[in-house]
């Protein structure tokens, strides 16, 4: 038996990643959700700069508290993945997206960012837009 406490997911996550997309058994997601090849593999985590990496722990711990919040708290969680998600390079943030998998299941995957997404419209009308 080992002391050793198991790695927080924003870690285990990045192994995760770096197994080649077919790891994942196709029993555990649906026909229509299958993982983004480009997320997966010994190459999927090059193009993250010290800001991406950071972002996507900080993600990866706001889905872990959006599971387990209540709901004025899981909205604010939303919220704020958006936020982590913009502070990563635009062709980086496939790598969000893939990781609400890895903290819930494939299905919520798809659905977890339209929400995200769609929060950034009453995010606007809540802030003004600035544009």
């Amino acid at each position: 038996m080992s002391n050793r406490k198991p790695d927080p997911a924003c870690r285990s996550v990045l192994r995760w990643l770096l197994e080649p997309a077919d790891h994942v058994p196709p029993s555990a997601i649906g026909a229509s959700d299958q993982p983004d090849p480009r997320c997966h593999g010994k190459h999927a985590l090059a193009p993250l700069t010290g800001q991406d990496a950071r972002a996507l722990a900080a993600f990866v711990h706001l889905v872990e508290l959006y599971s387990c919040a209540d709901r004025a708290g899981a909205e604010h969680a939303v919220r704020a993945m958006y936020h982590a998600a913009q502070a990563m390079q635009p062709t980086t943030r496939p790598l969000a997206q893939e990781v609400i998998a890895f903290v819930l299941n494939w299905d919520d995957r798809v659905t977890l960012w339209q929400r995200i997404g769609a929060a950034v419209s009453s995010l606007r009308d809540f802030v003004g837009d600035a544009s």
